[in-house]
């Protein structure tokens, strides 16, 4: 099938800049009418899933991810929501790493439950606990509001990459103290972070098993809880693990050559639409090696927990599956059936320690065209998600489902200095010009020429005399050491200009320093004051409900 290489490319959404703003499109009182618009893309269709229709099997997706993430909250939580009313309202779905992330990664979530409850639906988060933790440390601020710092505060010791399912706690006491080291650091600043609050709920949630990002995701789900929403919340590992995917998992190995045909096009259109040089940007090309094929997948083992990408070969009348490195996995081939004996396969080989997890675009699609009516992005998914549109319109052959974009931008609560952020450049425009345009300061406004000295007057002239000298051959050389003396004799004049203006740049520049630590919008939610984050996010809420 030839891919759909015109598909238009939408401009790159941007992260709001200014203190307490927010960017939702489209606006949250027409999520209702986007889940609406959704809900009749599958009833359009004749597509099937492992020989089942397409609404049939998201009929079944969705019972069982409800089902599973009623469990799952219910473990820590003690929040029991009846799965099957809640299967008779739409689903709302949002979904991040579990990570200490900013507010406006965090305001997803109150989105998602405001739009949800105001129609009549049901808010999931997915916790995309596959991703890679980034690294073991926090920013945090310090110091003064006139002349702020930053420290990078860690919670655990550095380990290697690994994805947030496989992270445990090595250093418990840098773990345990973080809190305390944390909020010292930033007193000076905020007084009463949240982190006084949610510290102590995460390190109650460690459990026995000691994954750092369960902790960190079901204490901000409880915080949440705490705060009046009504959401569920179920990890990306359990969702992979239910019995729909591994038919998804099923479906698209089925038909990986053309799937793989369109997942990079998609990619390479997307690359050519922003002029991206990256191979790494958005996301990398499915390869192929010999005879293998990779899969839009991860997979790791108990024995090697770093995620390594999946290949896939036909051979003997089944698929062999593999990292090309230590694991090779014989099962049925998933084309021609129900996939039932695939997805026991599947099954079987997870209960060895072997796990298979979805890519990011994979992920959002799964959310997307099978378990919700409606998905809330941040701006990065959002940006990368054209892709996804472009791989729905041309393997599924399906319109793909709309979505919205939801991000917020909050500063600290810390007064700070007036700031102009063109002062800097002016400054340094001026002391450039002590050198190369002195004469500029003896003029209006600053000295009229008539009023300099008598040498200063000559100075000028002699340099506008060179300026006004045709410029050949043979008076080029001249002319040039012409014009850099008289420069040289101005600049001598005002070494006090010169001085000023450096004492000048110097402030200004400490002042754009202390603004940029100030008004850095990734700073983790959990440094920002209780009331002040929960203010913000009823209001922007407030705001969509008109």
């Amino acid at each position: 099938m030839k891919t759909n290489v015109e598909t238009p490319i939408s401009p790159r959404i941007r992260a709001p800049k200014q203190d307490r703003s927010a960017v939702v499109e489209p606006p949250l009182n027409v999520s209702a009418a986007v889940a609406a618009y959704n809900g009749k893309i599958s009833a359009e269709t004749n597509l099937e899933i492992c020989e089942t229709p397409i609404a049939v099997f998201q009929r079944e997706a969705r019972a069982e991810f409800l089902l599973a993430a009623a469990d799952y909250v219910n473990q820590y939580a003690g929040v029991s929501p009846n799965p099957s009313e809640a299967s008779l309202k739409p689903i709302y779905l949002t979904g991040h790493q579990p990570q200490l992330f900013h507010p406006g990664v965090w305001f997803k979530n109150f989105a998602c439950d405001n739009a949800a409850r105001r129609d009549g639906a049901t808010a999931i988060n997915v916790v995309m606990d596959g991703d890679v933790i980034s690294g073991a440390s926090i920013r945090v601020p310090g110091g003064t509001a006139s002349a702020p710092t930053v420290e990078n505060v860690p919670f655990d010791a550095a380990e290697a990459p690994i994805s947030f399912e496989e992270r445990r706690i090595a250093d418990f006491e840098a773990f345990r103290s973080f809190g305390n080291r944390a909020a010292e650091i930033l007193r000076p600043l905020v007084a009463s972070p949240l982190l006084n609050d949610y510290w102590p709920m995460v390190q109650k949630s460690l459990g026995e098993d000691r994954l750092i990002g369960k902790a960190f995701a079901q204490s901000r789900h409880q915080l949440e809880l705490s705060q009046g929403l009504k959401s569920l919340e179920l990890p990306q590992s359990r969702m992979c693990g239910l019995p729909s995917f591994r038919r998804f998992i099923a479906h698209l190995l089925s038909d990986l050559p053309r799937f793989s045909a369109v997942y990079n096009q998609a990619v390479l259109n997307y690359r050519a639409a922003h002029r991206i040089r990256s191979d790494a940007h958005p996301v990398p090309l499915l390869k192929t090696e010999g005879e293998w094929s990779e899969a839009p997948f991860w997979i790791w083992d108990a024995k090697n927990p770093r995620r390594r990408r999946l290949f896939v070969k036909y051979e003997n009348s089944g698929y062999v599956l593999s990292d090309l490195v230590d694991l090779r996995l014989n099962g049925p081939a998933p084309a021609g059936s129900d996939g039932s004996a695939f997805v026991a396969a599947l099954e079987r080989w997870e209960s060895h320690g072997v796990k298979i997890r979805s890519k990011a675009l994979i992920s959002t699609l799964w959310m997307r065209l099978f378990l919700s009516d409606l998905f809330i992005h941040g701006i990065g998914g959002a940006n990368y998600d054209q892709v996804t549109d472009q791989i729905i319109r041309d393997f599924f052959q399906l319109q793909p489902p709309r979505f919205m974009v939801v991000s917020a931008t909050l500063h600290l609560p810390v007064a700070r200095e007036p700031f102009d952020e063109y002062e800097t450049r002016n400054l340094k425009r001026a002391l450039r010009d002590v050198d190369f345009r002195p004469e500029r300061f003896y003029q209006a406004p600053f000295l009229p020429v008539e009023k300099a000295a008598e040498e200063v007057r000559r100075l000028i002239e002699e340099k506008c005399r060179w300026l006004e000298t045709t410029m050949t051959v043979e008076t080029a050389k001249a002319r040039h050491r012409g014009i850099v003396s008289a420069n040289a004799a101005l600049a001598e004049t005002l070494a006090d200009r010169r001085n000023q203006l450096k004492n000048e740049l110097e402030e200004a520049l400490r002042r754009c320093q202390a603004n940029a630590v100030l008004t850095w919008r990734e700073y983790a939610f959990c440094l920002y004051p209780t009331e002040e984050i929960m203010d913000f996010f009823s209001r922007l809420c407030r705001c969509g409900d008109k």
